[in-house]
């Protein structure tokens, strides 16, 4: 595997950012070049709140996966923004979904291709890519969620209650049952025929098992179709290691 650590200038963020890029250790097409016929899978893997992108790689096999698999995997770091837009703040979804998307293609031998174009993550990165599914449905081929923070409400108290920075959006609890960041509503109005495939998994002695299975009740309702899968473990990397395999799996199998 190789491990490309960059910085640039981001003019939607205004500052200089930082994000981590993984691509196979058999890539054949140089950096910096213009884009070859041999273009990588590519994955936006999104961490959860007061965590960094890095842990995937120190803490998972994603690694191996991504030599096995030959894909490309992408890991931005955003601190606690939940990947969104900040009324008065810094626009994380747009960053996110539109800058990074075209940087990372000018640069890297990443396919643009919807069907090879995949967004994952876990607790927060798993509301942030069901959050971008269903924001953006023609952009993704597949996505997944990992004990993904349903219902956000539960996991913005959680970062307040650590004494962690918070969007100011966020800091109302009340004021976000049914608001623009609450994906239920999203889920009410996804367009069935646009919407990409779903793969969500949840440990049983999570704390957020109640939410994902409330998203799962509502995905039923509205005729979307997607995985889901439980097992035993708790909110950690004890389930989320072996559990990202079975999600790589789901995306390219």
């Amino acid at each position: 595997m190789n491990f490309i650590q960059c910085e640039f200038p981001s003019d939607t963020l205004h500052t200089y950012v930082q994000l981590t890029v993984l691509l196979p250790k058999t890539m054949a097409t140089p950096l910096m070049q213009p884009r070859q016929k041999d273009c990588y899978p590519v994955l936006y893997l999104l961490h959860g709140a007061l965590e960094s992108g890095n842990n995937w790689v120190y803490r998972t096999d994603l690694a191996q996966l991504v030599d096995q698999k030959e894909m490309a995997v992408v890991l931005p770091f955003v601190g606690n923004s939940f990947y969104l837009d900040e009324p008065e703040g810094l626009p994380y979804f747009t960053y996110l979904t539109e800058e990074l998307p075209e940087y990372l293609g000018r640069t890297f031998p990443l396919s643009h291709s919807r069907e090879e174009t995949f967004i994952g993550g876990l607790s927060m990165g798993g509301y942030g890519s069901l959050y971008a599914a269903l924001r953006k449905p023609g952009q993704y081929g597949k996505v997944f969620s990992l004990s993904g923070a349903m219902d956000i409400r539960t996991t913005a108290s959680f970062v307040s209650n650590c004494g962690a920075p918070l969007p100011s959006q966020l800091r109302c609890r009340k004021a976000l049952h049914g608001g623009p960041y609450d994906i239920f509503p999203l889920v009410e109005q996804a367009e069935l025929q646009t919407m990409p495939s779903l793969f969500l998994a949840c440990g049983t002695e999570d704390a957020l098992i109640r939410d994902n299975r409330l998203m799962v009740q509502a995905l039923e309702n509205r005729g979307i179709p997607f995985t889901y899968q439980e097992g035993p473990g708790g909110h950690d990397w004890g389930f989320w290691r072996p559990w990202l395999t079975r999600a790589v799996s789901f995306l390219i199998p």
